[in-house]
């Protein structure tokens, strides 16, 4: 049995992180709704995609029985051709 994190919430750490793939791979996650205007690595950093195109990385909580090390699934994503 697998225990859904529950719907995401603003500016709520419990229940997801987004770590940004396109254009630039992040090393690091943030939480939904966090405000980067201060930060030095926010939207000004060079995050900017003059394509338009984002993608990112919901990483989400699981809880399970007492079975561990069980992969869970993956979703693949084609990526653009630079043509």
């Amino acid at each position: 049995m697998v225990w859904s994190p529950g719907p995401i919430k603003e500016t709520e750490a419990t229940n997801g992180w987004w770590q940004m793939t396109v254009p630039v791979v992040e090393n690091s996650c943030a939480v939904f709704g966090s405000n980067d205007l201060v930060s030095s690595t926010g939207w000004g950093g060079g995050k900017i995609a003059r394509s338009g195109s984002y993608a990112w990385t919901l990483w989400r909580p699981y809880q399970c029985c007492s079975i561990e090390g069980i992969f869970l699934f993956s979703i693949g994503v084609p990526y653009p051709s630079s043509t």
